[in-house]
């Protein structure tokens, strides 16, 4: 870990490799850090997940939760494991990805009774860093650790 006059004495005194970024001064070459890290904050802005069809069908990764089969998404439903007409919300809990075909097929039944079994049980997402939903997904690999699992 460098502070800043530690990182300017790097970037001088050694040469970047062709995959790093450089910024140039009128003085200096500086090599541009992959990771930043804030060590004094005062309350990091995390954002709720809002529960709507496209956060649900990223958070399937638009796969049908009863297939496992990848989809477009026009050709994607939103299906209540719980039937609404027997009492379902609409809760991250009770709303997943399903196919056309699949939603069709389960109707207002629960999926055990139309033959059907989630492939895994859906939960709410963790709420991130407002950081997350700007770098949806475009992130360097040597943040991950910083960020958690995936940050699309």
């Amino acid at each position: 870990m460098y502070d800043g006059a530690q990182w300017i004495e790097f970037s001088v005194n050694s040469a970047a490799d062709a995959s790093q970024a450089v910024m140039r001064t009128v003085n200096y070459a500086l090599r541009v850090p992959k990771v930043l890290i804030l060590r004094y904050y005062d309350r990091v802005p995390v954002q709720e997940v809002k529960l709507s069809r496209q956060s649900i069908l990223e958070r399937d990764g638009y796969r049908c939760q009863y297939t496992g089969k990848v989809f477009p998404q026009k050709m994607l439903n939103l299906d209540h494991i719980i039937p609404k007409e027997r009492g379902g919300r609409t809760t991250w809990e009770n709303v997943v990805t399903s196919s056309i075909h699949c939603n069709s097929v389960k109707a207002n039944r629960l999926p055990h009774e139309a033959g059907l079994k989630l492939i895994r049980r859906p939960s709410k997402p963790k709420a991130r860093p407002f950081v997350s939903k700007l770098i949806r997904g475009s992130c360097d690999e040597s943040w991950a650790y910083f960020l958690g699992d995936k940050t699309g």
